[in-house]
């Protein structure tokens, strides 16, 4: 069994040893895939309850759900303020006849 130029073996993987490959590669990622989803959320909850402790946290919270709900006000306004500029479009256009 002699390695080529490139360094692969002279001969080729078999389907069925490329299968086990392929069955052992897939459960080597989830394995490291599943151990860094525990810690990063385990983490990430440690932050979080650390934080809604703090005061600070509240008023963080509180300021930004009052900039949402602006954010939604304005988009709401928007919306309503083309749909009546359309109407007033439809209304000054639609009596002159075309030329």
């Amino acid at each position: 069994m002699k390695g080529n130029r490139q360094g692969s073996l002279s001969r080729s993987i078999t389907p069925p040893q490329r299968a086990k490959l392929q069955n052992n590669l897939t459960c080597f990622y989830f394995a490291i895939l599943k151990v860094s989803l525990s810690k990063s959320l385990s983490r990430l909850f440690d932050k979080l309850t650390g934080a809604a402790r703090h005061p600070s946290f509240y008023l963080f919270a509180v300021v930004l759900l009052l900039v949402l709900v602006l954010i939604l006000i304005l988009i709401v306004l928007l919306i309503l303020l083309t749909v009546l500029i359309v109407l007033i479009l439809i209304a000054v256009f639609h009596d002159k006849p075309p030329c």
